[in-house]
């Protein structure tokens, strides 16, 4: 930010490290530089991360919105002097178009790339995502349908 526009970034770290905190304010930043929140695309691994991330994008607007020294915390971290005005705007805006947002897993944007296009993939008919039992169980079909090939090709 300061000034210097938005820009791709992937921040990776352990558990607990604070990736969220990062993210939101960072997804936070790029609304106040004039991002459209649709224009945003925030992924992480597990459903339960995108959940908490976006719960954390509208804690923080609403508390920057509505408690000064919180703001005062967030503009110093932005490198902004943002008011509460401002910030009740971006929450008002990330809200009407919350249907539209990108925030979520790697898995689901990729799925959802895939069903627009699966052809352009080299996929034909319906696919899912698999769940990890479904995954194993075919894992293990398709290794048993390897083996069973290999062992007929050395007879």
């Amino acid at each position: 930010m300061n000034g210097r526009g938005p820009r791709r970034e992937l921040i990776t770290a352990s558990a607990g490290s604070g990736k969220t905190f990062q993210l939101t304010d960072r997804y936070i930043g790029l609304l106040l530089v004039g991002e459209k929140p649709e224009s945003i695309v925030a992924l992480t691994f597990s459903r339960k991360a995108a959940g908490e991330f976006f719960d954390a994008i509208l804690f923080k607007l609403a508390k920057a919105a509505s408690d000064n020294e919180e703001r005062a915390r967030l503009n110093d971290r932005l490198g902004t002097q943002a008011e509460a005005a401002t910030y009740r705007e971006k929450l008002g805006r990330l809200l009407s178009v919350m249907h539209k947002l990108t925030l979520g897993t790697l898995d689901s944007f990729y799925h959802k790339i895939l069903s627009r296009f699966p052809m352009e993939h080299g996929l034909g008919g319906d696919f899912r995502i698999l769940d990890e039992s479904s995954f194993q169980l075919q894992l293990g079909k398709a290794l048993d349908a390897l083996f069973q090939r290999g062992r007929s090709d050395a007879q």
